[in-house]
């Protein structure tokens, strides 16, 4: 009881992330603990009884009781959820906070709030060959995130997905927001962002993993469409792929590219991802949001993160991320790095916190993504 009081006690810090890093730290497929085969929501049988059996520093058994809980309501359906509860601190003071013609602004302040509480149903209509999910969101704000059926278990471990859907692209990070990673929120590619009316088509033979996904582009009413491609190769302790998205519109079309890698030594485990954002006008000239092409160039997004796992349910994290909207000039880059812990108690329960520092460049106005903030976090889920 002692030792549980003491790991309850512990500041953990942790970058707002989902757990990609579990899967490349067992070598495991998105597929093989999430119901969404491009990972995140609810949990696969498989994936619900690793996180409370091989997660947490201890498993407590209930007493008087029999049996465990168990998110199975009947043969055909179950449930899932996240939840969680956030305390989010701005601090310091620098240059990036003056306001023009003003003294130092200390922005500093405290704010509690609930980044997701999640839902998730699964109705298996034919076992192991066609369900219906939905992925349902209560706060921030409602929404509904995804709601599709699936074709699943076909020739070659293939399936086809359709309904609405978060488009496939590079590491599944959790975003809230500019608290989340930029290769997440700048390439818009976010929890929360692209959602689309699709079709998804996915085919996972052995250690390959081939998914694309179709939907409306960014004039829905029009016959452009977007599509998106992830392609990786996993095995037990590297995994590699690249990510590309066409994306047309009427005023300009986007493509999205990327690799990514991950990779696991021991109590080692890394990752990285590289994107390239590039818009081209109707008549085929790149264009930037910030000025003459000529001179900013294209808009790149970078992640690397380091885990180590000090104690069975206790992760040490450290990760950067860089966001560079004009890569032809030098002094314009957004660049943070996250240290920290995260730490499962018991089942069920993971707490978390981070101290983010951020080297943004000596800008004349206030920008919200120039704050240094220590984050502590508590989640739920099953």
């Amino acid at each position: 009881m002692k030792k549980l009081l003491i790991t309850l006690l512990v500041l953990s810090f942790s970058a707002i992330i989902a757990e990609p890093y579990m899967a490349t730290r067992t070598g495991y497929k998105c597929s093989q603990c999430h119901v969404n085969r491009t990972g995140g929501g609810k949990r696969t049988s498989f994936g619900f009884a690793y996180t409370q059996t091989q997660m947490p520093v201890f498993q407590i058994k209930p007493k008087g009781t029999s049996s465990s809980f168990s998110n199975i309501i009947s043969d055909h359906l179950s449930v899932g959820a996240n939840f969680r509860v956030a305390n989010k601190t701005i601090l310091g003071t620098d240059s990036t906070r003056n306001l023009v013609g003003q003294d130092a602004d200390m922005r500093m302040n405290n704010s509690i709030t609930i980044p997701e509480a999640n839902i998730y149903l699964e109705i298996s209509a034919i076992p192991d060959l066609l369900l219906f999910y939905v992925d349902e969101n209560f706060a921030p704000g409602a929404a509904s995130r995804e709601a599709f059926a699936m074709i699943y278990n076909l020739p070659l471990n293939s399936y086809i997905k359709f309904g609405r859907i978060m488009m496939p692209f590079g590491l599944r990070l959790l975003d809230d927001g500019t608290d989340g990673a930029y290769i997440r929120s700048k390439t818009g590619f976010n929890s929360y962002g692209r959602q689309e009316a699709a079709y998804e088509i996915g085919i996972e033979p052995g250690p390959f993993s081939l998914i694309t996904a179709v939907a409306n582009g960014l004039n829905s009413e029009s016959m452009d469409k977007q599509i998106t491609t992830v392609g990786s190769v996993v095995f037990r302790r590297i995994r590699i792929g690249g990510s590309y998205s066409f994306n047309k519109g009427k005023e300009y079309t986007e493509h999205v590219a990327g690799i990514f890698a991950g990779g696991n030594q021991g109590v080692f485990t890394w990752m990285f991802e590289h994107d390239f954002i590039n818009k081209i006008d109707s008549e085929g000239n790149p264009i930037s949001n910030y000025g003459d092409f000529d001179l900013t160039g294209n808009l790149t997004a970078t992640f690397a993160s380091l885990d180590i796992l000090l104690y069975s349910g206790v992760n040490l994290k450290i990760a950067y991320d860089k966001f560079d909207p004009m890569s032809k000039w030098k002094s314009d880059e957004l660049d943070r790095w996250t240290f920290g812990l995260e730490i499962f108690p018991v089942q069920f329960l993971q707490v978390s916190a981070f101290y983010r520092y951020r080297t943004a460049p000596s800008l004349e106005i206030y920008n919200s993504e120039n704050e240094d903030q220590i984050f502590i976090e508590t989640q739920f889920f099953f």
